[in-house]
């Protein structure tokens, strides 16, 4: 599939799309970001989604239901929050349009379109895939301006987070570093688009196979109990968390997600 057709749509020139100068330079911003210092600073926000995740799960208790959505919710809400400041119902419509786009996308990987009459003849998936991409970046571009209005509350002026890393690249007056307006807005979306939907597969996957074996959840609970105790988990008992540590490791070797092969099928 031709990175000018609906893969391009979706990912844009993004991290995982780059090369060269360009990669080196946002990889550089992701690793800053999304250091283990930073992600120490985000602990709170995610425990305090997964507490409103869990409280919702007591109204099923004794039922059955689907939990691999539920993943879907508390992903958007971690990333919505901790990667971009912005509460879940400003993310919610983002992650809509992205899955949509998604879907186009991965319908369409293998369709052939000749040079000249594909813009003659344009498909009803071409038409909603450029609405989806328009709409996608009018509502990154939205939460931009806020940002820039100071509307967030940052105690910096574009923040810590994700978003306001980009956007001081964005503002940067030595053109070596700064990056421009579609290369951010490319950024943002694939985190939303990537990073949303590798987190729900690997926790979906990771309570199947916990529901499996028994014995795996037995260790991993006497663990966290030990050094979590009844209180929410601070980075330092989660870092301190080996057997669960594990276990995600030893999870992910056993299955590769399929939007892990769908990423690498559409940028090869």
């Amino acid at each position: 599939m031709d990175m000018e057709g609906y893969a391009k749509k979706l990912l844009g020139e993004a991290l995982i799309t780059n090369e060269g100068e360009k990669w080196a330079k946002v990889r550089k911003l992701a690793n800053h970001t999304f250091h283990a210092e930073s992600l120490k600073r985000m602990v709170p926000e995610m425990s305090e989604s997964v507490q409103k995740m869990l409280e919702r799960w007591k109204e099923h208790e004794g039922k059955e239901f689907d939990v691999f959505k539920d993943f879907g919710l508390l992903t958007t809400e971690v990333i919505s929050r901790t990667a971009f400041g912005s509460s879940y119902m400003e993310g919610k419509h983002i992650f809509e349009m992205v899955a949509k786009l998604t879907a186009i996308t991965v319908k369409n990987v293998y369709t052939v379109r000749f040079p000249g009459i594909s813009w003659l003849i344009r498909t009803d998936d071409e038409i909603e895939a450029e609405k989806l991409e328009r709409g996608i970046k009018n509502s990154i571009l939205e939460l931009v301006s806020k940002r820039e209005k100071g509307k967030d509350g940052m105690s910096e002026k574009f923040g810590n987070d994700y978003l306001g890393q980009l956007m001081k690249l964005l503002h940067e007056s030595d053109t070596n570093k700064s990056i421009t307006i579609d290369q951010m807005i490319d950024e943002v979306r694939t985190l939303y688009g990537a990073g949303h939907l590798t987190t729900t597969s690997l926790l979906g996957w990771s309570v199947f196979l916990l529901a499996l074996h028994p014995e795996w959840q037995e260790k991993a609970r006497k663990e966290v109990v030990a050094f979590c105790g009844l209180e929410n988990p601070t980075s330092d008992a989660i870092a301190r968390l080996r057997t669960v540590s594990n276990t995600l490791r030893l999870e992910l070797c056993l299955h590769c997600s399929r939007e892990y092969i769908f990423i690498y099928l559409i940028i090869s």
